[in-house]
């Protein structure tokens, strides 16, 4: 896998727009939440073996400074996955 950054920032903007219908935004909300989880920081790297994917540091800043206001603005179900998120990784 490899690093599109602006990936995940655009996914949590497509997420907060509410002209999207609400099951692709669950949808997003929970890719996002997914890919948050499993490559949020750095992996450990071996030579010989492929480069790890993780969310590039830019990425991370720009979900940082978005996060609060996505949860305050997202309807219930959404905020709440994106709540979960917030004080399981930033603790």
């Amino acid at each position: 896998m490899k690093k599109i950054i602006g990936f995940t920032p655009a996914l949590l903007q497509v997420v907060m727009m509410g002209e999207v219908d609400m099951p692709v935004r669950q949808a997003g909300v929970i890719y996002l939440k997914n890919m948050v989880t499993q490559h949020w920081k750095d992996a450990e790297y071996e030579g010989g073996e492929p480069i790890p994917f993780h969310i590039h540091e830019q990425d991370r800043a720009m979900i940082r400074d978005a996060i609060v206001d996505a949860v305050v603005h997202a309807p219930d179900l959404v905020s709440l996955l994106c709540l979960y998120q917030l004080v399981k990784n930033f603790e």
